[in-house]
């Protein structure tokens, strides 16, 4: 599994994802926590969606991963 979800298993101590024959379905607790998690997703990308974003006038670094930990960064 990605290292995402090994960091977040091991926030909340739980499997969040269980095998399931051929599938994968999630823990009782990741059933339990998704209500949530998809109500402050939204409120994200509202507040995201107040300002929309100017590439061109954008000073940050943009970092690009790829599989295999490969990455690259650019900067302005």
């Amino acid at each position: 599994m990605s290292d995402s979800l090994a960091r977040l298993r091991g926030y909340f101590d739980d499997p969040l994802l269980v095998s399931a024959g051929r599938k994968f379905v999630l823990s009782d607790l990741a059933t339990q926590i998704e209500p949530v998690i998809d109500q402050m997703l939204s409120r994200v990308e509202v507040l995201l969606g107040l300002q929309p974003f100017d590439p061109q006038a954008f000073l940050g670094r943009v970092k690009v991963s790829a599989p295999g930990k490969r990455s690259a960064h650019a900067a302005p």
